[in-house]
This record gives C-alpha cells, sequence and structure tokens, in this order.
C-alpha cells in the first residue's frame, strides 16, 4: 500500500502519515494537527472465539485511507456543501433511512462520511480487486448511506474529468446529491 495515493488522488501535497495500533483503545479514528502530519489510532480487537488478535488486511487499508481522507475531505464538504438546500434534503433523506446518530449531529457529517467512504473503497480497491467485498455489500448501506454504491461509480466515472479532486466536489458532487434526490422524488 502507498500513502502518497492519497496525495494523488486529491491533488494534494503529501502529507506525513502516522499510524498508532492500539490494543487499549476502542474505536479508531484520524485527527490531524496544525503541521499536516495525519493521525490514524487504530484498536487491534482480541476475538474470543479465536483467542487471539486479529487484524483483517482489506478493512485496515480501507480505514487507513478513511481516516486520512478525513482532513482533506471535511473542509471541502464546508467550504462547497454547508449550509446548502440540496445538503438539508440529503441529510433529511439520510435520517429517513435510519442514519446512525452519531452521523446525525450536522447535515455536513453525511457527506462527509459518504464522500470519505466511496474514496477509501475506491483507494483500497486499488490493492485489493480480488479480496473486497463489493461495495453493495457495505454494511453502513441501511443506515443512512443508501446512495454509497452510486457515488462509488459516480466518483470512479466522473473524477477524471476534473483537475483537482476540489473541482470534483465543487461541481460533480452537488449534481449527484440532486441526481439521488430526484431518484427519491421519483418512487414516492
Amino acid at each position: 500500500m502507498d500513502l502518497a495515493d492519497i496525495g494523488k488522488y486529491y491533488g494534494v501535497k503529501p502529507k506525513t502519515y502516522t499510524f498508532i495500533p492500539s490494543v487499549l483503545m476502542n474505536g479508531g479514528f484520524g485527527p490531524s494537527d496544525k503541521e499536516g502530519i495525519l493521525y490514524y489510532n487504530y484498536v487491534i480487537k482480541y476475538y474470543d472465539d479465536i483467542k487471539d488478535f486479529y487484524v483483517n488486511n482489506e478493512y485496515l487499508v480501507e480505514c487507513l485511507f478513511h481516516e486520512f481522507s478525513h482532513p482533506i475531505v471535511n473542509p471541502l464538504v464546508d467550504k462547497y456543501l454547508a449550509n446548502t438546500d440540496i445538503l438539508e434534503i440529503f441529510y433529511q433523506e439520510a435520517i429517513k433511512n435510519d442514519l446512525f446518530k452519531i452521523y446525525s449531529i450536522y447535515p455536513e457529517t453525511i457527506m462527509y462520511e459518504y464522500l470519505v467512504r466511496a474514496n477509501a473503497y475506491i483507494l483500497a480497491s486499488k490493492y485489493f480487486k480480488e479480496s473486497i467485498p463489493p461495495i453493495e455489500d457495505d454494511w453502513v448501506i441501511p443506515h443512512g448511506f443508501a446512495y454509497l454504491p452510486n457515488l462509488v461509480y459516480f466518483t470512479e466515472e466522473n473524477l477524471p474529468k476534473y483537475k483537482i479532486y476540489e473541482e470534483f466536489v465543487q461541481k460533480a458532487i452537488p449534481l449527484f446529491m440532486n441526481s439521488c434526490m430526484q431518484q427519491v422524488k421519483r418512487s414516492k
């Protein structure tokens, strides 16, 4: 796995990446600092059924791309999508579709997660084409992320049309969101 893929994908200068595995935490998270250093604190779980710690490599790589993407994606969502009507509509639709409480605090959170999850899947797929489960099987889909497979395919098809990822978020993602909400209107 090459973390430089993140810089290339988003069209940003390469960052310093720090991976911190631990058996003492519950859950993973990825903060960044003012110097642009990205961190990923990863919990290594102990499984009673096998009486050992276990790390799923595909999931670990996808989580690395996920957490290291947040400091790049979140500011773009804040810059181009926050406080827009389409974001509010998209957010309300996710809540109707059993969105996890943790993601329902702010409307922006749904787009942070949508974009980061789609991008992490795309980036991880480069390394695990044969073994990564299809995006349609992602466990979050029934919990407010009904359009995640659509976003993966939309991103794969449309991102190459833009010079940088920021332009893609600014111009293409509102079109994607509108398209999804049009589908909802037609289905009612």
